[in-house]
């Protein structure tokens, strides 16, 4: 056998190896993106009750350990506040789940939980805030944003459709601190002919509880 031949029989081995360890990587890789919509109530301090809207999160993950996923989601509320105009809620933060071993297959479930940023919008609009006499008088609220750290904490399940397609849903709470902006603190001002401007505070948004569902491709 030539000097070739001897070449390529050693070689045969590791190239078997190699291609092992490249399917053994493949089949270990599990990811996934998830595309959901539905419904949030945030919990505003010094209101009544909660202000409902609608809630869209994109999110994705990677396995770091069979039964744990970790990614990043963002999200976009619209929070419709009783009294005032609708504000705009945008996250951006970290996610992870914890996958439970039981039921395994077609049905999963997991915990979830993580941490983000929120960016919180509120045009201006006009309320009968103050009164002269008997009369209100209409004040002109200005416009306001702000910022606040939040929590995400939750519970998850999904049903797979096929190899590459499952439907998923998560309800659960994100708990909100340290407010930044004039949107939170004094909040913003409300103008009338009459009086000087004076803060008009809107609340923190110190919890915003959500039912989402949609579907997820798996990697």
């Amino acid at each position: 056998m030539g000097t070739t031949g001897k070449a390529r029989l050693y070689a045969l081995p590791a190239w078997s190896c190699v291609l092992l360890l490249a399917r053994s990587g493949e089949a270990q890789l599990h990811a996934d993106v998830d595309l959901e919509g539905g419904a949030s109530a945030h919990v505003l301090s010094g209101h009544a009750g909660p202000d409902f809207g609608p809630q869209f999160v994109l999110s994705g993950r990677l396995a770091v350990l069979p039964l744990l996923r970790a990614g990043l989601y963002v999200s976009h509320d619209s929070s419709f506040v009783s009294g005032a105009d609708v504000r705009e809620i945008t996250s951006l933060g970290l996610s992870v789940r914890l996958f439970s071993p039981w039921p395994r297959g077609t049905l999963r479930t997991w915990l979830a939980t993580g941490v983000g940023y929120s960016l919180a919008n509120a045009p201006s609009y006009t309320t009968n805030g103050a009164v002269t006499g008997k009369t209100p008088v209409p004040e002109l609220v200005s416009s306001a944003a702000g910022g606040y750290v939040e929590v995400p904490v939750g519970l998850g399940a999904s049903i797979r459709l096929s190899r590459r397609f499952e439907l998923v849903g998560d309800v659960g709470a994100r708990f909100g601190f340290a407010f930044t902006g004039n949107l939170y603190g004094p909040g913003p001002t409300a103008t009338a002919s009459g009086p000087p401007p004076h803060p008009f505070p809107a609340g923190d948004d110190v919890v915003a509880l959500f039912l989402v569902v949609g579907a997820a491709f798996e990697l």
